[in-house]
């Protein structure tokens, strides 16, 4: 919806998760242009490019050329493009996942994009693919100093590629990392001396963990404020029976859920939060989801500056 006071971006991760005979990688670009096209129909203006659908970091250079054609041609605009998965901390292959998230912001300036994000979570195991991944807990950072140091030096030479090309990085919070906490973030954003890296507060990735939450969403969002720069956002559902040792999430639709997304868009915009906001599903039907919570975003940020909530700097 055009006039909104932040722009609602549709991620290519429902394009990714479906079933389809051959990947997204090798199809053509008439193919993606249709796949986009149902994000188009869906009321998104802009997406957040998540690269387990299409891989900017791995594709060539007439293939970039190609998908900037489509993107321009469907409409939509470029929120960002989001590595995931490709670990800089990995002990085994952090260097080789450092190489590409490098080429990553290469193809993300190619694309136009105005900022990647990266992030420290592993791809997912054979044991995970059997169950919802987050219902079984997953790889573990190493929190010695050491892990600390290459995170936050790693960090450092991503942003420094980022900002030859006048991009961004945003550093997507993920259960099990480093990254598990606003805290963990700041330490590697101010480790690093980057002035062009911020936190996206993923509270999803954060309350669904199958254990007791060690911090509420609202404690999150609070504390990531100062440097959000990115906003990926889904809702989960959660059963505790902590006397049993039972501690169980499902996705919802925006609304629902036990994160407050109507309270968080009110401390975001009246902190000044002016970045996107990139709505996220798993499970079921997944691009009908996060079109309810397009319309669901809309409604909320007319009512809130209908409201007069949103203060002056906000809104500019």
């Amino acid at each position: 919806m055009s006039g909104t006071l932040l722009t609602i971006a549709g991620s290519t991760l429902v394009l990714a998760v479906r079933a389809r005979e051959k990947p997204a990688m090798e199809l053509s670009p008439h193919e993606w242009a249709s796949e986009l096209g149902e994000l188009r129909a869906a009321g998104f203006e802009a997406i957040d490019l998540v690269d387990s659908w299409l891989t900017p970091g791995a594709m060539s250079e007439s293939s970039l050329r190609e998908l900037r054609v489509v993107l321009d041609d469907s409409g939509l605009g470029l929120a960002g493009v989001s590595v995931i998965r490709r670990s800089m901390t990995d002990p085994v292959v952090g260097e080789a996942n450092l190489e590409f998230t490098l080429r990553s912001v290469d193809a993300s300036a190619s694309l136009g994009a105005p900022i990647v994000g990266i992030g420290f979570h592993n791809p997912l195991t054979a044991q995970q693919k059997e169950w919802p991944f987050w219902v079984v807990p997953g790889y573990q950072d190493a929190r010695d100093d050491e892990t600390w140091n290459i995170a936050a030096k790693r960090v450092g030479l991503v942003a420094e590629r980022a900002a030859q090309h006048g991009l961004k990085v945003t550093l997507e919070l993920h259960e099990g990392t480093l990254l598990d906490s606003p805290t963990g973030a700041i330490r590697i954003i101010e480790q690093s001396g980057a002035s062009n890296v911020g936190i996206n507060p993923d509270l999803g990735n954060l309350v669904r963990i199958p254990a007791r939450l060690p911090a509420g969403w609202l404690q999150l969002i609070k504390e990531s404020l100062p440097y959000m720069n990115y906003w990926h956002l889904k809702n989960y559902m959660r059963i505790e029976a902590p006397e049993v040792g039972v501690a169980l999430s499902y996705p919802t639709d925006l609304e629902f859920g036990m994160i407050d997304y109507r309270a968080a868009l009110r401390l975001a915009l009246a902190h000044g939060y002016h970045g996107p906001l990139c709505i996220e599903h798993y499970e079921g039907d997944a691009l009908w989801a996060i079109e309810k919570g397009r319309r669901y975003l809309e409604e909320v940020m007319r009512q809130l500056q209908e409201g007069g909530v949103v203060g002056a700097e906000a809104a500019q």
